[in-house]
């Protein structure tokens, strides 16, 4: 055998493998880095006390790593948690900022804290008192589970077990049962007025529910 037939076996190995290059072994993808990052809301008015949930979702939506870590300018006016909960702790001013694990890109919410005011807290209870209602802004569905529907929360509260209904857009009424919320890949155990979150659905098929519907409190609805 000749001497150089091993060398050229060698070179043409390494030439089928160099398009493979980059790629993890076994078929993975290579990591998609992050290219920014928001956080809703952008602006929040709190009384002294009281709390918000933020979130924090990282562009594009395929990025590999969305984690972020949350931080505050102010942590005697607003301080926030690890899972970007803001409590608000006196009057002032705060900038609370997500920053992704990937990249430090970061985006903020500008913070305003105020004493208890009883005439707005009447006016927030009374929306979180009124009968649930979420516009359906997309429809999409999870391998080996059952539909989800995004939106932003009009009024009321809504939890996870609750039975509501999927009402309009020339459908007839549907009864469904949530059956998990989500808001920027946080389990919730409940959602409220003026949270974007994702509502997990039973009890019903993708071509049964389109956008410009809504989810609503059983019977608020005509």
């Amino acid at each position: 055998m000749s001497k150089r037939f091993p060398v050229l076996l060698t070179s043409a190995l390494i030439a089928l493998a160099l398009p493979f290059i980059g790629c993890d072994i076994g078929g993975g993808k290579s990591a998609v880095a992050v290219t920014g990052v928001t956080v809703n809301p952008a602006t929040l008015a709190l009384q002294i006390d009281k709390t918000r949930q933020l979130s924090a979702a990282a562009q594009p939506n395929n990025a590999t790593n969305k984690d972020v870590t949350w931080s505050s300018s102010n942590t005697g006016v607003a301080d926030v948690s690890s899972s970007g909960l803001v409590t608000a702790k006196a009057v002032g001013e705060a900038t609370i900022t997500a920053t992704t694990q990937d990249g430090g890109k970061t985006a903020s919410c500008a913070v305003s804290v105020t004493l208890y005011d009883p005439v707005n807290e009447v006016e927030t209870v009374k929306v979180l008192s009124e009968p649930f209602l979420m516009p359906i802004e997309d429809v999409f569905t999870i391998t080996g589970r059952d539909v989800v529907v995004t939106g932003r929360v009009e009024r009321g509260v809504v939890r996870v077990g609750d039975e509501i209904e999927i009402v309009g857009g020339g459908k007839p009424t549907k009864r469904v049962t949530v059956a998990g919320i989500e808001m920027f890949r946080k389990l919730l155990d409940q959602a409220e007025v003026g949270d974007n979150v994702g509502v997990l659905i039973k009890g019903i098929e993708k071509p049964d529910i389109t956008r410009g519907q809504v989810l609503a409190e059983p019977g608020s609805v005509r």
